[in-house]
């Protein structure tokens, strides 16, 4: 055998063993290339709820609760027309730091709250608003970390024409604040609750809201209200300087 063929001989284990590596390092890459991705873990909303009315309904929402130790005050916030229980979310925080529990949810017809069926007429259902939020009450008043002597609620637009009804029609409420209350008929202005007295309610509103909320608080004995200078509107007058302090103020008193 020639010296060649010898050093030949010689050189093919090393060969084969570059070409192995070379394989396996290759074909390490192609399966971290290819290995199907891992899917985020998605966290579930702790303060997702869901409330079932007398009559059935299921409402949805959310009940977020101060860090601090010890029972809160809480109030049920409630959104204008065609929004849901999202309106409120950039304003949770401010309500949490004042030391407030804060319970939003989607009125019926609105959000997740759907309807099995299509009510009659918009005054129908909107008059069918106020009683949910009983359920609202009742469900803060089971837990052990609310004060269950200050439940107030406030209400936007809609919301605060409903929050109205309630302060005169469902036990268990402290406070009521509306904020730029709206007109849809005579749908919402107690008229058509039996022995209705509002009580304890603050009304915010600009000069384009004022005499619906002037209207609706000429029953009310002691109301606290407000007639803002802005052109702001609905949720956004609660943009106004220091008004938000005052209503935590109030509520709290």
């Amino acid at each position: 055998m020639s010296n060649v063929q010898s050093e030949e001989r010689k050189a093919q284990p090393w060969i084969r063993t570059i070409v192995f590596l070379f394989v396996f390092a290759l074909g390490a890459v192609l399966i971290v290339a290819y290995r199907p991705k891992q899917q985020p873990t998605v966290q579930a909303d702790q303060s997702a709820i869901t409330m079932t009315t007398d009559d059935g309904l299921q409402l949805h929402g959310n009940l977020t609760i101060p860090s601090t130790t010890g029972q809160h005050p809480a109030v049920i916030v409630l959104h204008d027309y065609g929004y849901d229980r999202h309106q409120w979310d950039a304003y949770r925080q401010q309500f949490l730091d004042a030391g407030f529990a804060v319970l939003q949810y989607d009125m019926r017809g609105f959000g997740e709250s759907v309807l099995p069926a299509i009510p009659a007429s918009t005054t129908e259902h909107l008059n069918s608003l106020p009683g949910d939020v009983a359920t609202a009450v009742e469900t803060l008043r089971q837990q052990a970390t609310i004060d269950t002597e200050k439940i107030s609620v406030i209400g936007v637009g809609v919301g605060a024409s409903v929050a109205y009804v309630d302060s005169g029609s469902v036990d268990g409420i402290y406070r009521t604040v509306m904020i730029a209350p709206t007109t849809f008929g005579e749908a919402l202005d107690g008229t058509t609750v039996k022995n209705f007295i509002p009580k304890q309610v603050y009304g915010i509103a600009n000069t384009a809201t004022n005499a619906r909320l002037t209207t609706l608080l000429k029953v009310v004995d002691g109301a606290k209200t407000q007639t803002l200078n802005t052109s702001s509107t609905g949720i956004d007058v609660l943009t106004t300087p220091h008004l938000l302090t005052d209503i935590f103020t109030w509520l709290q008193s």
